[in-house]
């Protein structure tokens, strides 16, 4: 009885952090849907890096950004380069790539939300960070779900469907994961560059 209770409390905590992956994917996907039709401004980067972060399992990167821009004479600062790019990850090409384009860029344009104009961002649309997200968020729940079924409902039917779940999410990741990541990267304006 013991063992089971602690399986379930497992469970319970796989699915808490599931749906709240979930939420915040849904949340980031809006956010950048909307971004995409609010008004913009010309800002002004002032401070840019790509961050490497090292440790016993490898290396990870992100592109850290600061810009100011103004809108009805108020002057804002933010440090969003696109919603859901939170996180390091170890595709450093991608990285790479928003960081040359950003690199010698003096102005650009920044979106931001007309109710609350200090929501800003360089970039919007579903990028890959949002997609992945979505997916982890979406599919390992179901992957627990069918799998559990084919202990439960011991057949040969719900073992088949429990293995080709998997394989089909492990099918379709390895796919996501080679896919370009060109949205967030397309999406970014540049206005002007420093002369050199």
């Amino acid at each position: 009885m013991d063992k089971l209770l602690g399986e379930l409390f497992l469970l319970l905590i796989f699915f808490a952090v599931e749906f709240g992956l979930l939420w915040y994917g849904f949340r980031a996907a809006k956010k950048s849907i909307e971004a995409s039709n609010w008004p913009s401004v010309v800002g002004t980067i002032t401070k840019m890096s790509l961050r490497e972060n090292s440790d016993g399992d490898g290396t990870t990167y992100k592109v850290k950004v600061e810009y100011l821009y103004s809108v009805m004479d108020q002057t804002y600062t933010s440090s969003r380069l696109a919603f859901g790019y939170d996180w390091y990850s170890n595709n450093r090409r991608k990285h790479q790539n928003i960081f040359n384009k950003l690199e010698y860029v003096q102005s650009v344009k920044v979106r931001y939300n007309p109710q609350a104009p200090a929501i800003s961002t360089l970039s919007f649309g579903i990028h890959k960070s949002i997609r992945l997200m979505l997916f982890f968020a979406i599919g390992l729940p179901i992957i627990i779900l069918t799998s559990q079924l084919s202990l439960i409902v011991k057949s040969d039917v719900t073992s088949f469907i429990s293995q080709l779940t998997f394989y089909s999410w492990i099918g379709i990741l390895i796919w996501m994961l080679f896919q370009p990541d060109k949205v967030l990267l397309n999406n970014i304006e540049v206005v002007s560059y420093h002369q050199p």
